[in-house]
């Protein structure tokens, strides 16, 4: 288990890591010098089977994934006796990463609110806390 928790909490090699390049590729790191959502948005636009909400759950789907790692990396600090608190850094990329995607929907589909097209309804879902 001590094993597992250092090579997941490790700073250079482990989940910190990998959440931050999913994170900086979100926001703006691609090759391509966009984001990951308006190189996705911006292919899916000329797709005919993919709307606007097919957009808005893929990256709904992607902070799932990072909730996910987020929830894995604060039970292997957890064992690690280190602070395993990690809402406030979640919180912070997911709001950068949402406005990235707002802004792309803007540019590509003329609107801004992706969970209008996803949920139905004009306000983000509420953020709530990943302690258990």
């Amino acid at each position: 288990m001590r094993a597992w928790a250092q090579a997941t909490a490790d700073e250079v090699s482990g989940l910190p890591y990998s959440l931050y390049v999913m994170h900086r590729v979100m926001v703006d790191g691609t090759l391509l010098g966009k984001s990951l959502m308006e190189v996705f948005c911006r292919l899916a636009r000329h797709k005919d089977e993919l709307t606007m909400a097919d957009v808005g759950r893929y990256f709904l789907r992607l902070a799932t994934v990072q909730a996910q790692g987020y929830a894995a990396l604060g039970k292997a600090r957890q064992a690690l006796a280190l602070p395993a608190a990690q809402d406030e850094l979640f919180a912070s990329r997911m709001d950068a990463q949402a406005a990235s995607f707002r802004q792309t929907l803007a540019s590509v589909y003329g609107v801004d609110e992706w969970t209008l097209g996803v949920h139905g309804r004009q306000t983000a879902p509420a953020r709530r806390s990943m302690e258990p």
